[in-house]
This record gives C-alpha cells, structure tokens and sequence, in this order.
C-alpha cells in the first residue's frame, strides 16, 4: 500500500508527501564536497489496481529515491530502526535531474529532497508486535493487543 500527495505551497515551491517501504538499511552517510553530510534511499510504494475484464488485480511498485541533508542524515544512519522494509513517511520538495547514458540517450529522473522523515506505525510496530486499531476511531480491534 503506498501513498503520494503532492500540492504546491504558498511560495510556489512544490511539496510531495510520500509513504513506501525502506529499500535497504541506512547504515551510514556521505558527505558533499562542502563538508555537508548527506544520505540518498529507496523508498517503494505498491499500489493494486482492481481486476478487470475477469483479469486478476495488478500490483504496480513506484520507487522513489530520497536526498537527506544535515543533522538529519547522520540522525538517520544512527537510526536502530531504518531497516530494510520499514515503513516510512517523506515530506520535501521534488528535484529533477538528468544525466547522460553510457549510449549517450539522455535520461531524466526525479528525487525527493526531504524536509522531514518519520517512521509510519499505522501498519507496523518496529520492535513488537502489530496492534491493530480502527482506522476510524483509533479503538484497538480486540484480540490484537499486547500481553
């Protein structure tokens, strides 16, 4: 399940709220050429389109690589809980960018440079078990508790 808002704030800049699942571990940071440390990941989010035409459903998984910058890219290398497949929220602005092939075709591509990166718990408990709530009124479904 994924989710993607984008709308464009007062100042004109663009603003994109993606939600996908950690491609691999953030274990550690670069740093720009300005001393600045900085972090890229893959987040990907799938997405299932319904059946038709007595078709089954289809998934289709869009990934999304993030730019993180500053005390908030060593903040996530520190991180025990950005691991692989952790559910995760970005809020920032998109960034394209484009390079040249080895074949010499041009290819465009778009990034994520983060504002803010969270953990998402609405489907996961990181280190425990999944409690499940109502989406709707946050009571928890019985049987789903923890001991």
């Amino acid at each position: 399940m994924g989710h993607t808002a984008m709308h464009t704030v007062g100042n004109g800049d663009n603003e994109i709220t993606f939600i996908g699942n950690l491609g691999q571990d953030i274990v550690s940071f670069n740093t720009t050429r300005s001393g600045t440390p900085v972090t890229n990941f893959r987040l990907a989010s799938t997405r299932q389109l319904p059946a038709k035409d007595g078709r089954p459903p289809k998934e289709i998984t869009t990934w999304m690589t993030v730019q993180v910058f500053g005390a908030m890219a060593v903040n996530l290398a520190a991180s025990t809980v950005t691991v692989q497949g952790v559910r995760m929220m970005v809020v920032g602005e998109l960034v394209p960018d484009s390079y040249r092939a080895n074949d010499g075709t041009e290819i465009s591509t778009v990034a994520i440079r983060a504002r803010d990166v969270a953990v998402s718990f609405r489907w996961d408990a990181i280190d425990g078990d999944l409690v499940e709530a109502d989406i709707d009124t946050g009571e928890l479904i019985p049987g789903t508790e923890r001991a």
